[in-house]
Parts: C-alpha cells; structure tokens; sequence
C-alpha cells in the first residue's frame, strides 16, 4: 500500500496474533505517557533516527491528488523532538500551557502490516481532545497515523510516524502538546 507518501510493507498481522498485541501494547502505553505528561519517557520509546511528520492539508478536487503539501505542522527528528520537550518541561518560554491544557489522546481502528524483517507497519485513526483553561468546548484534532514500528533491544521502537488530519484548519488555536 503506497499512498500519501508512506509505503506499508508487509502481510496483515491477525487481530489475536503477537505482533498485533504488541503493537496494541505500544500504542495505549505511548498515548498514556502522552496524557500523563511524562514526555521524557516518551522520548524513550522513539528510535534515534525517527521521521514524525504531520504535512498540511490543503482541500483539492478528487483528481487533485492527496492534497498534503511538502510543508508540515511537524517535520521533526529525534533532536527536534527533544527540543520541544524540554522547552515544555524546563524553560518559563511555554507559557501557552502554564497552567497545562488537559488533554486526551484515542486511537482506534488499528490495522498492523508484519513485515519479514520484523518491523511492524500500523495504520490508525487519532482522536486529540484538549481542554484548555475554563473552556467548556473541547479542541479537537482528527487524523489518520501510520507509523513504522522497529523491534530493538527486546522492544518496539518508533522509527517514522505521518499524521494525516481530517481537517485543512485545525481545531485547535495552537498546537503547543504532541499529537
């Protein structure tokens, strides 16, 4: 499968299969660590080369294409990653989340590709919930992910993630959390 410029490899990986529990385990342990707060140990789980990208949508007629532009939300590295954490966690600069959003992270709809090497391809749907301040609306982001999943040192490792969203204006007036 080779759309929006991510190439899914493999075979599909049976609901009650191995690899399809780990990738599941992978996914609620990472979306925790992101609700919780607990971004340095989130930095943890992502592979020394990672590619986290989420391009800009823009509305095209059917044969238009995909209608995801080369610029991006997100077009970070493991570095980048780390920069943003450490601004968030250790600097008075963020002082759009001082106090914190509260934010709630779903995904659904998981589908898990095993390739012969062993990497696991994961295609999914993203549901971002954020509350902010005293707000009694909730932001919302939608988007389809797809993520390369490495096994390394007895674990999974997330090597490239695209997050695709639904929406060409986000819900959302800044994107100072990680999707």
């Amino acid at each position: 499968m080779n759309d929006l410029g991510f190439e899914i490899r493999g075979e599909p990986a049976p609901f009650a299969s191995a690899p399809y529990g780990e990738v599941m385990d992978f996914l609620h342990h990472e979306t925790q660590l992101l609700d919780d707060g607990a971004l340095d140990e989130w930095l943890d789980l992502l592979s020394d080369d990672i590619c986290y990208l989420m391009p800009i949508r823009t509305t095209q007629a059917r044969t238009g294409g995909s209608g995801f532009v080369d610029a991006g939300f997100y077009d970070d590295s493991k570095p980048s990653l780390a920069a943003r954490v450490q601004r968030y966690l250790e600097t008075s600069s963020a002082w759009v989340e001082d106090p914190p959003s509260r934010v709630r992270r779903f995904v659904s709809n998981v589908r898990v590709w095993l390739a012969q090497d062993g990497d696991r391809y994961v295609r999914s749907n993203y549901l971002v919930l954020r509350s902010r301040l005293d707000a009694k609306e909730y932001e919302l982001v939608s988007a389809e992910r797809r993520d390369l999943l490495r096994p390394i040192d007895g674990g999974l490792k997330l090597l490239k993630r695209h997050i695709y969203c639904d929406q060409t204006l986000l819900g959302v007036q800044n994107l100072s959390f990680l999707l």
